[in-house]
């Protein structure tokens, strides 16, 4: 007989229960057994946050790796679908992917971009070529105005429609290239600059085509907020990505604006194609909007198309969450597919990102191979079907090559000349009375109106998410609970992420830690997934009988954190809990968390990210083995298991048992507070914006969880926050800000006040061990001693 089995004991505990076999006693003994009962020998002499850094690593590349196996076999067999199916898939597929580039907002509808010129003064910016430059401005959202220069074909008495333009280009450049510098208006003469494409929006209009060129969101790198040294781009993502906004999708929105006043929604094609263009930065943004926008006619992508599997090593601010789970380079190719697309194999801007707080990132060219491999990839599966893909070797792996800009115009049917030598065009002169297109200026405004939408989208994100708690059924704690099943799958599933495999046998490896005068620690190690590991270190009190099953306390350290830090005195702010918890009669267990190695285990958020996965979608199933193996023990309650962590183990408080229901009382400390502006604020100190944790954002957290939202799905189990006063991590308002809809949820609309609390203390960040102590001790029943040894 399994000794301390509940009936209410969940059937995968009854399992590991099984597949271990009958469980021994392994306390008040004489001798301390060197490993526990029904493990084997804990033989591995390398550190468990080693072996669980590298196993999680080679885990996510196989999934990566499976990943592109299935995405590719279902795309096949989706464009072989009857044309209606197929059709009806793709427009679900054209809105998920809007969603994962954050563009799904709605647009403000302004017809075409409008020209920026002085009272008074000219309308245009240059003149000169057979073309004219104007600045130009378009509202994007509600908030967000786009700014750029626009090149058309200068009018020509006596030419058909007067030199009218034939057809819209929108080229975007690459991020660090500033539209004037393309257009040829930096003081250099066209095809003479830096920039070896300068002057190709001459070119183009030159042959009969309005040119517009938006500015791009820079890769500036600049100190934030005097900490953080990250580029525009990554500071836009990290103001942004837990919004379910994007700088990619703020890009894709402001071409879609573009069109939107070109061919209005529902509108008919027009005599009037519509291109888009770009190279590196520009040439992603165009693939996304090509693939999304089925108004665009024509897709030109240089320097970018070819592997998008490694997107994990790139620079953050292309990390698109999701995105390989349904879409690579081909799919890309396929959804633009039959309208017209043109890869130029061109070099792309290659760099490389490297500074203390920016997240690490690497472009580089795709090689012509991988270009190659992804063509072929498009034609298996388009069923060889392709005639609408057009790839460019170009001469010198330079971009805007003569022969790309020529198959696009003829693309679009401009019945002009062939594509002018950019060397022989003569640059516009700027007009005398009005100064330069001021790309710093605009580039200082971009940002501003992101911060100041930024502000905008945090506070309309609480409405979203109150009102889905607030429609919740609380007239009694079943009918409750019944309620947040559905929102428990969704956070888990949408949110977290969740790898839909089976748990492997625990195969539980142990050995003897440490034995004190009070408690005897052993070191345990368990199988989660294939590669991926569980362990921590297993406190017992010396002087537990053997026929009295006790409650367990699950103790999780923070960043860089260890299990030796929360029972020795080697680190203050954990207070050696798990040791005091122990002495008071708990058994404790104090998991290894992943989250230590710096860039070691940063980089698994990064390769989990492109999977529609997150770090704690290795977290939760190492949790789920481990509780689930816990509740086997013989002196263990399986219905009395709390968990109590600091910092980036309150981080773990409010998300793992909020999907993981072995767990009971649940304590969160050192990390409590309005997730979402302290994730994305732009002006308040306490902001991840400005520090070095790069992995912390996940997205559309805001429209969906935060804090109240998460502990709304821990309750009905007992919940507590442990805040100190002078705590960094946030402001006392704040805290008390996104305690009090919890507060109301237990006590006003529940009726169990007794079940939550909030400590407050004149302290850091840290344990403080009063009332979070009481509180383990009245929810898990177990009685306090009469004189602690704290």
């Amino acid at each position: 007989m399994l000794p301390h089995l509940s009936l209410r004991m969940p059937l995968s505990v009854l399992a590991v229960a099984v597949a271990m076999g009958p469980a021994t006693v392994f306390a008040q003994s004489s001798e301390t057994p060197e490993r526990l009962p029904n493990t084997a020998p804990l033989v591995a002499e390398e550190p468990l946050i080693d072996r669980m850094l590298v196993g999680a690593e080679r885990f996510l590349d196989a999934q990566l790796v499976a990943t592109q196996q299935r995405r590719r076999a279902e795309w096949i067999e989706r464009m072989q679908k009857p044309a209606a199916e197929r059709e009806a898939r793709l427009a679900e597929l054209r809105e998920r992917l809007q969603k994962m580039v954050g563009g799904d907002d709605s647009r403000v509808t302004a017809g075409l971009p409008q020209i920026v010129a002085p009272l008074g003064g000219p309308s245009e910016l240059a003149r000169g070529g057979g073309v004219v430059v104007h600045q130009v401005r378009w509202p994007v959202l509600d908030g967000y105005v786009a700014e750029g220069l626009a090149v058309t074909p200068e009018h020509r008495p006596g030419a058909p429609e007067g030199g009218a333009p034939q057809a819209t280009v929108i080229w975007l450049p690459e991020a660090d290239v500033r539209p004037e510098t393309l257009v040829g208006l930096d003081g250099v003469a066209a095809g003479g600059s830096e920039d070896p494409a300068a002057g190709l929006p001459l070119q183009l209009a030159a042959a009969g085509c309005r040119v517009i060129v938006p500015q791009m969101i820079s890769r500036r790198m600049e100190v934030r907020g005097g900490r953080a040294e990250i580029t525009d781009r990554e500071y836009v993502y990290r103001a942004t990505f837990v919004l379910g906004r994007h700088p990619l999708g703020l890009e894709v929105q402001t071409v879609r604006a573009v069109v939107d006043g070109l061919r209005p929604e529902g509108a008919s094609a027009s005599d009037s194609p519509i291109a888009v263009a770009g190279h590196g930065e520009g040439g992603l943004v165009a693939l996304l909007t090509g693939a999304i926008d089925p108004r665009v006619d024509v897709v030109l992508a240089s320097g970018v198309w070819g592997n998008r599997d490694a997107m994990w090593s790139e620079p953050v601010s292309r990390n698109l969450f999701g995105l390989l789970s349904d879409f690579g380079d081909a799919p890309l190719a396929a959804m633009i597919g039959p309208r017209r697309l043109i890869i130029e194999a061109a070099q792309g801007p290659e760099l490389e990102i490297a500074t203390k707080s920016a997240a690490p990132g690497r472009l580089v060219s795709p090689t012509l191979e991988e270009v190659e491999e992804a063509t072929a990839a498009t034609r298996q599966i388009m069923g060889d079907a392709c005639d609408w893909l057009t790839v460019i070797d170009p001469p010198g792996a330079g971009y805007g090559s003569t022969q790309a800009l020529e198959t696009l115009v003829e693309s679009l049917g401009v019945t002009a000349k062939r594509i002018a030598d950019r060397q022989s065009l003569r640059a516009p002169v700027a007009a005398t009375s009005r100064g330069p297109f001021d790309a710093e200026a605009a580039r200082a405004e971009q940002l501003r109106q992101i911060e100041r939408l930024g502000d905008h989208w945090v506070r309309t994100s609480r409405k979203v998410r109150s009102g889905m708690i607030d429609e919740l059924d609380t007239s009694s704690l079943e009918a409750y609970e019944a309620a947040t099943a559905p929102l428990r799958e969704r956070f888990e599933r949408d949110v977290l992420g969740r790898f839909d495999q089976p748990l492997l046998p625990p195969a539980v490896r142990s050995r003897l830690w440490r034995r004190s005068d009070r408690w005897t620690g052993w070191e345990v190690e368990m199988d989660v997934f294939p590669e991926l590991i569980a362990g921590g270190i297993l406190l017992v009190p010396n002087d537990a009988p053997a026929d009295e099953p006790r409650p367990v306390v699950v103790c999780v350290h923070g960043l860089e954190g260890t299990p030796e830090h929360t029972i020795t005195e080697e680190r203050a702010a954990y207070n050696h809990f798990a040791a005091s918890l122990c002495e008071r009669g708990f058994i404790v267990f104090c998991p290894q968390q992943p989250y230590t190695g710096g860039d070691r285990f940063r980089v698994l958020q990064r390769k989990a990210n492109p999977l529609g996965k997150t770090l704690f979608s290795l977290i939760v199933p190492q949790h789920r083995q481990l509780v689930r193996w816990l509740q086997t023990l013989p002196q263990v309650d399986p219905e009395r298991v709390a968990f109590y962590g600091l910092s980036y183990g309150g981080k773990s408080a409010m998300r793992i048992p909020a999907v993981v229901t072995e767990y009971g009382p649940t304590i969160c400390s050192g990390d409590y507070n309005e997730w979402v502006l302290k994730n994305v604020s732009t002006s308040d100190r306490f902001s991840y914006v400005w520090t070095g944790e790069y992995e912390i954002f996940e997205f559309d957290l805001a429209g969906t969880f935060s804090y109240a939202e998460m502990a709304a799905l821990i309750c009905p189990r007992p919940f507590m926050v442990e805040r100190g006063h002078f705590d960094g991590v946030a402001e006392d308002r704040w805290v008390g800000f996104e305690y009090a809809p919890v507060r109301y949820l237990y006590a006003a609309r529940l009726k169990i006040p007794e079940r939550t609390e909030i400590e407050w203390f004149p302290g850091p960040h840290a344990i403080f061990g009063k009332g979070s102590y009481e509180f383990l001790h009245r929810h898990l029943d177990w009685p306090e001693p009469a004189a602690a040894a704290r």
